[in-house]
């Protein structure tokens, strides 16, 4: 596989995960999801890109992958490094609620 293709796919996660933190009216949307499901909506739209990609090479109109064993694998591996680095990014960006304990702005825990 290219590394460029690996590269794109990990700028992708990345990208998306910021698009469903800070995306106007959708960030309103995903954050209304319990924790769990957050996470299987980034996978299930990883698996979606990734398909996509396989069966558009397929089809013919893409060169980024291969329609045979290799370009499976391949679109095995964009999906992990996608995966990888859209869950990394989620993880860091998640923000917890600060609690104060009185109006002199003390934070607890």
């Amino acid at each position: 596989m290219n590394p460029k293709v690996e590269t794109i796919a990990a700028v992708v996660g990345v990208l998306t995960s910021l698009l469903m933190a800070y995306l106007p009216k959708f960030k309103d949307w995903f954050e209304n999801l319990d924790s769990l499901m957050k996470r299987l909506f980034q996978l299930m739209l990883a698996a979606i890109i990734v398909s996509a990609l396989y069966g558009l090479a397929c089809a013919g109109r893409t060169a980024i992958l291969t329609c045979d064993n290799d370009g499976l694998w391949d679109a095995v591996q964009i999906f992990v490094f996608y995966a990888i680095a859209n869950q990394s990014t989620y993880t860091f960006i998640k923000r917890t609620p600060k609690k104060y304990a009185s109006s002199d702005d003390q934070m607890i825990g």
